[in-house]
Formats: structure tokens, sequence, C-alpha cells
């Protein structure tokens, strides 16, 4: 948008006014230079309508230029006029035909902006959102306005200023191309379009069209200042030249190639390092408490120890899954005593059971050795001579204790 004042020069209002019109600014542009105003008014970017205080840009000096108006006629509408405009009055008194009012209009229009191209001196500035009260809309198209301002432009320099020299190749979409045809070219500026290919010059193009080439370059000027026209390359579409291939060299060290083979899986990622658990302490190697087995007295008044017998470690496994106590080792022996371990499982919650457990199994390793020592074995059992009571003899020397008959 243009803000501030603009000095102008030869062509600056062409810039002006494709700077808003790109922007789709509305507002008011004011043109001064001396004692002279000049006013362009635009909504979304479109020039509407124009306005001045200089006479010969006013649209009754227009009609009595092309003879459809004299002065007479125009001082008893004015007279008459009231609140009425002017034009209005003068279509209403059957001096002017309504067609004839609105193409005085359109023409007072190209003439202000027209006019102001040429200044070298003055400034503008632009007031946005600000238009007069009961301004009418007229049927203006606004790219063939700034092309025909653009062929105006008596400046070859500002033409190739604008345009960095005729050597310049200039590209145009096809979508902008078939848009440009909507704007009532002639048969020349067609031609012109069609031989604006994005290789060529614009005094090559100029030249192959058959045209001015300052003629042309005005032309190309306008379209430019509208952006339909470019200086820069612009992505090809499809169907095109074939794209410039990318380098992927870059990626060789991680695709396989057929030569080396798949690349070898990446490694798992480590698991962040979790300090290790002291090893618990070893557990201390099962007790075995022994005794000395019951002796026999033999024949000859000795007593004869019994054979020992070795202990045997019994394993019970126990799966965790079923929920049992953990394992416990049973160390048997014949003489009934036992020692009993309790594996660790890890877990306090089982310790219990496991206590019962183990309590039932030195019961039951008890009661069994002590039945085989007895009874299981089938030979004769000699048990010690028991202590006299006090005050009683004690029995002779070599005399059997009672007992049971022999089988």
């Amino acid at each position: 948008m243009l803000r501030g004042a603009r000095t102008l020069r030869v062509g600056e209002v062409l810039s002006v006014l494709g700077e808003l019109y790109r922007d789709r600014e509305t507002g008011t542009v004011v043109l001064q230079s001396g004692a002279v105003t000049k006013y362009l008014y635009l909504q979304d970017g479109q020039i509407i309508f124009a306005a001045s205080n200089a006479p010969e840009d006013k649209f009754t000096q227009i009609l009595m230029e092309q003879g459809k108006l004299n002065e007479q006629q125009l001082e008893m509408a004015t007279s008459k006029k009231g609140d009425r405009t002017i034009g209005k009055t003068l279509v209403d008194m059957g001096f002017l035909a309504s067609t004839d009012l609105l193409d005085a209009l359109v023409k007072q229009v190209y003439r202000v902006a027209d006019s102001t191209l040429h200044w070298d001196d003055g400034n503008a500035s632009f007031k946005p959102n600000v238009l007069p009260a009961g301004v009418v809309r007229l049927p203006i198209v606004t790219q063939r306005f700034l092309l025909d301002i653009a062929l105006g432009v008596r400046d070859k320099a500002f033409v190739s200023q604008i345009l960095s020299g005729m050597e310049t190749v200039l590209r145009i979409s096809q979508v902008e191309r078939e848009a440009a045809g909507g704007f009532a070219l002639s048969a020349d500026e067609k031609r012109l379009l069609d031989h604006l290919d994005g290789k060529r010059s614009i005094r090559e193009v100029c030249e192959q069209a058959g045209v001015d080439l300052f003629w042309g370059a005005k032309l190309l000027l306008g379209l430019y200042v509208l952006g339909m026209v470019h200086s820069k390359d612009l992505i090809l579409a499809t169907g095109g030249a074939p794209a410039k291939s990318l380098d992927l060299s870059f990626l060789d060290s991680v695709i396989p190639t057929p030569e080396t083979g798949p690349a070898p899986a990446p490694a798992p990622k480590a698991a962040p390092a979790v300090p290790a658990a002291a090893p618990p302490p070893p557990s201390p190697a099962p007790t075995l408490v022994t005794a000395a087995p019951p002796s026999s007295v033999s024949s000859a008044g000795k007593p004869e120890a019994k054979e020992k017998v070795a202990p045997v470690l019994l394993s019970v496994p126990a799966s965790p899954a079923d929920g049992l106590p953990p394992p416990v080792e049973r160390t048997a022996s014949g003489g009934g005593f036992v020692a009993v371990r309790a594996r660790s499982s890890g877990g306090g919650g089982g310790k219990t059971v496991a206590l019962a457990a183990a309590a039932l199994v030195v019961v039951g390793g008890a009661a069994a050795a002590g039945w085989w020592y007895f009874y299981g074995r089938g030979d004769s059992v000699t048990l010690p001579p028991p202590r006299p009571a006090a005050g009683k003899p004690a029995p002779a020397a070599g005399r059997p204790a009672p007992g049971p008959a022999p089988s």
C-alpha cells in the first residue's frame, strides 16, 4: 500500500496505480502539482471514478470537444440544475443522451490519469477507505485501463528503467496468458503476447511479432505493472522441461546397494543403565543335627553302636505359578533327625506358609524315621538299661532288660 506522500516523476502514477491494484486497496489517490489537484477513486483495487479541479479534465469540456454539447446548453443546464448534478440535468433537459454522458465520464478518468502520468513534479498520496458520498462506479476494466495508460507513456528512459532494458527476458504463465486474453486485446497485442515464450528478449519478441520496439515494450510494461509478466523464472508446468535431478549421493551410506547387500539392522538402543542390585548373601549350608544313635547291649554286656545312616538331602520342587511356598530342602536321616532349609524365593509374603510347611515336614520325617527304626527294620532292638530309681537296688549286670519277645 502507498504510505505517506510520494514525489512524482514521469510515469510514476502508473507504478502507484499498479501497486494499489495488486494490493486490492480501497480509497482515494490524491495527486497535487501546484494549484492543480486531481483525484482517482479505487474500490478493491479497481478504478471506479475520477475528479479534477482543472477545467480541461471536466467531462463537459470533453462533450464540447466532441461536439455533443455547446456553451448555451451548458449555461441553461447550470442555471436550472438546483440540487441535481449537471450531468443528470443535461440528460433530463434532453441536451444529452445517457450513453454520451457515461462515455464522457469514462474519458474523464482516462484524462486525469494520463495527464498526471507526464508530471515531473508534485506528489501523490493515498487515503485508504476514503471515498466521496454518492460516488458511482463507472464501467471501467482496470486491467485494460492500465494497459492504455502504459501505452500513453512518452518517456523511453522510464520504460527501459522499469523493464531493466530491452534485452530482458520476460515470462508469462499459461493461466496469466489466458486471463490477458479477456482484456480486449488488438490483433497486434495478441500477436506480441503469443511470441512471449520466456526464452527470447523483449527486443526479439517485438521483432518476431513485427511490432515497433517501443510500442511493444510499453505494452509489456503495462502487463508487468499488473503483475502478469515476470522477469524471474516461473515453476515449470507439468509436461515441460524435465526438472534438474537432485544430488542424493549423501544417502549412499544408509541405502543398501545390490553390490553390498542389505545394510545391517541398526543395533537396538541400549536401555538406560540401572545400578545392579547387590547379590544376596550366600545361604548357609544346611546344618545337619546329629546325635549318637541308640546303642544296644551285646551278650557280653558291652554296648554295641548301631550302624550310622548317611543323611540324604531331599528336594521338593514347587512351581511359583501354583501359588505354593518356596521350595524346601529336607535332610532325612535314619536316626530321625531332620534339617530343613527353605530356599529364598525373593518374596516375603510366603514366609508363614513356608515355616508351616517346614514344621510339617520335620514332624512327618521324625515320625517316619522313628517307625522305621523301631518296627520297619525287622531286627531286635535293644534299649539301654534304665537308670535305677532312688532307693531301689540296681539290677544285676548282664541281666537283659525286659522287652518284647523276639519274633
